[in-house]
């Protein structure tokens, strides 16, 4: 909980999603907000740690810059069209749920701009063009 407590005091955060899902929030603090997740999309009942630092900052109005390699971005098409008919085996994440994440943002009221990057060369690219550095 101390890192999801920092990210109260940040101005701006990037939330930069890639082939990883990453560790499940096992804290206390948080649960409220844990639970909020699920209930939006029932596949992130354990929210990773990332998504929750995200949330916890678009939910308290602090500006999040959202990255997604694009890759994946276009792969979450193939993921929505054939999740239900079974097993569906992704080419650019390790874990379906990346695509339940960017689903999630894409679906938020406000705040949800995201913008796709091709390789880390791009993504640093583009994000010292956004900040004018």
């Amino acid at each position: 909980d101390f890192c999801r407590d920092n990210v109260l005091n940040c101005k701006k955060m990037m939330f930069i999603i890639g082939e990883r899902y990453g560790g499940g929030y096992k804290g206390e603090k948080y649960l409220s907000e844990a639970k909020e997740i699920g209930q939006i999309n029932s596949n992130l009942k354990e929210p990773s740690i990332s998504l929750m630092e995200f949330y916890l900052a678009h939910k308290n109005k602090i500006d999040t810059f959202v990255y997604v390699k694009k890759d994946i971005y276009n792969e979450r098409q193939s993921y929505q069209k054939n999740k239900n008919k079974g097993c569906y085996e992704p080419s650019f994440v390790k874990d379906n749920r990346v695509f339940d994440i960017v689903s999630f943002v894409t679906r938020l009221p406000n705040g949800n701009w995201i913008k796709t990057y091709e390789d880390l060369p791009d993504l640093l690219e583009i994000i010292k063009i956004q900040f004018g550095k």
